[in-house]
């Protein structure tokens, strides 16, 4: 298998069948804010959030206190995101907005550029996503998860990993 479209699209279905059940809306409250269909969190799920705000008519009837957060804190402000959790009110406005067209669209662009950095940083880790693909969408998994351990893991599993020494 080579890192094509069809390898594109078994890493996303594989990554979000783990993270949400592949659904866009999907809202993890018990942790700081985690959102759509990869579970985006904390300063990268204020990324996210600010991407679809910033489309014209895609904010509508999101709670106030979730569009203030999002306007006086920096998205790379580690420190706030990373405690900063939804409301069952603010999780619930943001529903149709998640699963709005903009949303999706959204959503579905940030995951490809998710899987892109994720292939040039296992690159540098010498794993080729052209020539070792399943090994790739593998750690893809596990790289969404943790990096640091994902990175980790792949050191220990040696040069060409196979499925079985990365697991």
């Amino acid at each position: 298998m080579a890192w094509d479209d069809n390898a594109k699209k078994l890493a996303i279905k594989t990554i979000g069948t783990v993270e949400s059940n592949l659904k866009y809306d999907c809202i993890y409250y018990a942790d700081p804010i985690t959102v759509g269909i990869m579970q985006w969190y904390a300063t990268r799920a204020a990324k996210l959030l600010n991407k679809i705000r910033a489309t014209a008519g895609a904010w509508v009837g999101v709670e106030n206190s979730l569009t203030n957060a999002l306007s006086s804190h920096s998205e790379d402000d580690g420190g706030y995101w990373t405690s900063r959790y939804l409301t069952k009110a603010e999780g619930s406005s943001l529903k149709g907005v998640l699963t709005s067209t903009v949303g999706v669209k959204i959503q579905n662009a940030q995951t490809l550029e998710d899987l892109e950095a994720y292939r040039v940083r296992a690159a540098k880790a010498e794993l080729d996503a052209n020539t070792n693909t399943n090994a790739f969408i593998f750690w893809c998994v596990m790289y969404h998860q943790s990096p640091r351990y994902a990175l980790q893991i792949l050191n220990s599993a040696g040069e060409n990993p196979t499925l079985a020494r990365l697991h």
